[in-house]
């Protein structure tokens, strides 16, 4: 493959003459659009809308400080469950599902019971 210099000038200037036309289009779109009076009141009208976000944020906030034992003694109770599924997760990943149902057959029975797996 044969490269001239003159091929690479010329990629080169094609490039700084699209860099400069999307410069030029995003100032038209900036002056044109975004400085328009319905820009700007479809802007407020979001802002109106959605300027209670915060407000849920903090209420998520205080959910989770409020019931983090609720998370703990869940984890407690599914704890066995939830090492299962992670382990065979794991060996699928490794691509070595024969060894853990060679290893691990009463796993095998007890996540196909649960409908983990197939």
């Amino acid at each position: 493959m044969n490269i001239n210099i003159t091929d690479i000038s010329a990629n080169l200037e094609k490039y700084l003459k699209l860099k400069e036309q999307r410069k030029q289009a995003n100032k038209r779109y900036i002056n044109k659009i975004q400085h328009t009076e319905e820009w700007k009141q479809k802007r407020k009208d979001y802002y109106n809308t959605n300027k209670n976000l915060d407000l849920n944020k903090e209420n998520y906030k205080k959910y989770y400080e409020n019931n983090k034992s609720k998370k703990a003694e869940y984890y407690q109770k599914n704890k066995d469950m939830i090492k299962m599924k992670n382990q065979y997760n794991y060996y699928k990943k490794k691509n070595k599902i024969d060894f853990f149902k060679e290893k691990y057959p009463d796993k095998i029975k007890v996540l196909e019971e649960i409908k983990y797996i197939n």
